[in-house]
């Protein structure tokens, strides 16, 4: 093992990592994960000694990811059992640590086959085409919307992508 030094930085954190040249991540990324887990350490202190905090604290550390196809089963992989959070526009998977939480976020796209069940008609307001924008009326205008919804794979160990979109 090498000691890495970096005497550019003013941060107490980064003065001395160990770094593992088995490690398939890089020196630099090995000093981040290094200081990110001594942060995690020095938070842990710091709450032990201003128990109140965890009054407020959503007890939750949220991690948004890219969502393509390997990084989704790799996490799959890694968390082992975690729950499914589908919502909104996103696909959480999270993993619970006592009463502590890891989210790993997803966009629902990238995990969940988007359905389209039907279309319908609304009312909407707009400008009217005919004016200024100085004087812009708004009128009632008819337009389609889509219905839809999301369908997840049941198991993400060997997710390979989201299929093309299909139309019920």
């Amino acid at each position: 093992m090498n000691t890495v030094t970096d005497v550019t930085s003013t941060n107490e954190f980064d003065a001395f990592v160990e770094i593992d040249e088995s490690s398939p991540l890089s020196a630099r990324d090995q000093q981040y994960v290094s200081q990110w887990v001594k942060g995690l350490r020095d938070l842990a202190d710091f709450v032990e000694a201003n128990p109140e905090w965890l009054l407020w604290n959503s007890n939750a550390l949220r991690v948004y990811s890219s969502g393509n196809a390997n990084e989704v089963a790799d996490t799959a992989r890694r968390l082992g059992s975690f729950e499914k959070r589908p919502s909104g526009s996103t696909f959480d998977m999270v993993k619970h640590f006592g009463p502590h939480e890891l989210n790993r976020f997803f966009p629902r796209d990238a995990v969940c086959r988007k359905v389209v069940t039907g279309t319908r008609k609304v009312v909407e307001q707009r400008p009217h085409p005919d004016f200024t924008p100085v004087t812009v009326p708004m009128v009632a205008v008819e337009v389609e919307v889509e219905d839809f919804e999301y369908i997840c794979p049941e198991s993400l160990l060997n997710f390979d992508g989201v299929k093309a979109q299909e139309v019920a």
